[in-house]
């Protein structure tokens, strides 16, 4: 027995659904970047202001090199509360001041001077965001250029895009949904004159070849179809 061909109705909800299917896919897929790339863009942000401010802290007094690392640096960095925070001092002399003294980057410390570098490196074996800033000192007892290195771990905004993914994600799948059945039912009711024509025809003797007269019910009225 030869298997009954799907119906065209079928048909075209199959191919509907694999084009929504894949704009969905598509358009989750740009989410999750655009979702990622903000993550980055508020925790460097956070990241960035937290070692401008500790490197503003710097002061040279009675000629030494004073470090007064502020509180509000560490709150600032402390809104990413997942997040472990690693930081460095180097003064002019190349030697670490205070802080994580095997924090390392790989840009020339000596090509940093007015602008801030962020960078993804490793840290005790987790990925970390790193910021540099540099500060000049021009006391005559210290003179040169000191960096502050800090570096933070990526969980908050690993979570805070996967959030932004999911959410996104969710409302994709909503108007997916909704769009598939609203094309379904544009689909049935696109295709019942199809389907009284075929019920005509399987009524109609085969040797019959005169006008078929279809009369399909379209809402309050009924609109005949004569078809040679």
């Amino acid at each position: 027995m030869i298997p009954a061909e799907p119906s065209l109705f079928t048909r075209l909800a199959v191919r509907i659904s694999l084009v929504l299917g894949l704009g969905a896919a598509l358009l989750v897929s740009a989410a999750s970047y655009y979702a990622r790339t903000a993550a980055d863009d508020a925790y460097d942000r956070l990241l960035l202001g937290a070692a401008i401010q500790m490197a503003d802290s710097l002061t040279v007094e009675s000629g030494s090199l004073i470090i007064n690392l502020p509180v509000s640096a560490f709150e600032l960095l402390g809104l990413a509360s997942r997040d472990r925070i690693f930081y460095r001092v180097i003064g002019p002399s190349g030697a670490t001041l205070t802080g994580y003294a095997d924090l390392q980057t790989e840009v020339d410390l000596a090509a940093i001077h007015d602008v801030p570098v962020l960078e993804s490196a490793h840290y005790r074996g987790e990925p970390v965001r790193i910021a540099v800033v540099a500060r000049a000192l021009s006391d005559p007892a210290v003179s040169g250029w000191a960096h502050v290195i800090v570096g933070q771990t990526t969980e908050a905004r690993r979570a805070l895009a996967g959030e932004l993914t999911l959410r996104a994600t969710v409302l994709l799948a909503i108007m997916s949904i909704l769009a598939l059945a609203g094309a379904m039912i544009a689909i049935r009711y696109s295709l019942q004159p199809v389907k009284h024509l075929g019920a005509t025809l399987r009524r109609r003797d085969p040797q019959d070849l005169t006008p078929v007269t279809v009369v399909e019910n379209c809402g309050p009225s009924l609109l005949p179809s004569i078809i040679s």
